[in-house]
């Protein structure tokens, strides 16, 4: 017999070179652009205002910067994944509603992520860990990133100081 889970399928996606389109320039968008930065990821940013270290990569052409408020027309035919991060609900279910809509057939898999409310979202992001050459992941399916980025902290601890050859 199989054990279900509302944890969903963890998978690893790769984005090298594909489009992601973060929709929100404050701490939360932050941690998304860095997180696909890392994963080699062309990004844009849509968001009136962004922090400063969001404006330096945008400066520094790492990122490309829309700043202005989302509008509908705003999503490229391109993105791979699209996460909403906005304070606002209401615009965070919009990013993903449109992105929805642009999916041109059912062949299309572009990921919509809604940092607000994990039951509009077609993934959940997992709190990562990068130690000596392995990535661990905690996830709670979105529903306690603070419970999620808790363990987290235990286990980086747990680690820190730690090598493959004591393992």
């Amino acid at each position: 017999m199989c054990e279900t889970s509302d944890l969903g399928y963890p998978v690893v996606l790769s984005m090298r070179g594909r489009h992601a389109v973060v929709v929100g320039g404050g701490a939360v968008g932050e941690r998304k652009v860095r997180a696909l930065l890392r994963a080699e990821a062309r990004i844009t940013l849509i968001s009136p205002t962004a922090t400063p270290a969001l404006a330096a990569l945008a400066e520094d052409r790492r990122i490309a910067w829309r700043s202005h408020r989302y509008a509908s027309c705003d999503l490229p035919d391109d993105a791979a994944i699209v996460i909403a991060c906005t304070d606002s609900r209401r615009t965070n279910r919009q990013v993903c509603e449109d992105a929805r809509l642009r999916r041109s057939d059912a062949t299309d898999w572009r990921l919509v992520n809604d940092a607000s409310d994990p039951t509009y979202s077609d993934f959940a992001n997992v709190a990562q860990i990068r130690h000596d050459g392995t990535l661990i992941t905690v996830s709670t399916g979105g529903s306690s990133p603070a419970r999620a980025r808790s363990m987290k902290q235990r286990i980086a601890a747990w680690l820190e100081g730690r090598t493959s050859s004591r393992t």
